[in-house]
């Protein structure tokens, strides 16, 4: 009997996750069962349980894989980075790139606020939900910090609030993304219009301008 690999069982749970993310999509949280993913999977649901115990579980793992290929907000050599503002400018690049040109991003999009949806109709969010959206925000708020500490960014503004402001409209523009629209949805531009906006709390000093003066 052929021996079953890891990458064969990272591969199969890699299938369970996208077709539940796609029935969580289609269904909603609440109504979503666990016979509806095996389906979608092409799988028994006795093989799903051998992967996540139960639909919490399962939703937990979703939550948590649809980051995608993306730099994550807890990775220790963002957060350790001597620049900080940089850092923040690569990762707001990083997700509104993907905003615009990942299909893959956008899917995973839709399938978290369908969970979130669901999940508010039955009056519980789950941790790692919450987590996927504060957590990003505490993160933030730490490089935040850290560029005030380095006298990067204005202290006036608290960066808790400055973090929040920041991804609520990321997650404004990835609603936004998701809804078609005749004229084009212009996120690059919008993009540029936000990092003109953030400039006006930078107290950096831009090297072209301290040689032109």
């Amino acid at each position: 009997m052929a021996k079953v690999t890891e990458d064969y069982l990272e591969a199969r749970r890699q299938e369970i996750l996208e077709a539940a993310a796609r029935v969580f999509i289609r269904r909603g949280f609440e109504a979503a069962t666990m016979q509806d993913i095996a389906a979608e999977a092409d799988v028994s649901a006795g093989l799903i349980y051998r992967y996540f115990p139960g639909k919490d579980d399962l939703i937990v793992s979703v939550c948590c894989s649809c980051e995608g290929p993306y730099p994550s907000l807890d990775d220790a050599e963002i957060l350790d980075e001597p620049d900080p503002l940089g850092a923040l400018r690569r990762v707001g690049e990083s997700l509104w790139g993907a905003i615009e040109t990942d299909a893959g991003h956008m899917r995973s999009v839709l399938a978290l606020q369908s969970i979130v949806a669901g999940a508010r109709e039955a009056g519980e969010i789950p941790d790692a939900l919450a987590k996927n959206y504060w957590g990003h925000r505490d993160t933030i708020a730490l490089l935040i910090e850290r560029a005030q500490a380095r006298g990067d960014i204005s202290t006036e503004i608290p960066a808790r609030n400055l973090a929040t402001f920041l991804v609520a409209v990321t997650l404004g523009m990835e609603t936004l993304a998701l809804v078609p629209d005749e004229s084009g949805l212009d996120v690059s531009g919008t993009w540029e219009v936000l990092t003109g906006l953030l400039s006006l709390i930078e107290t950096r000093a831009d090297p072209l301008n301290e040689e032109q003066t």
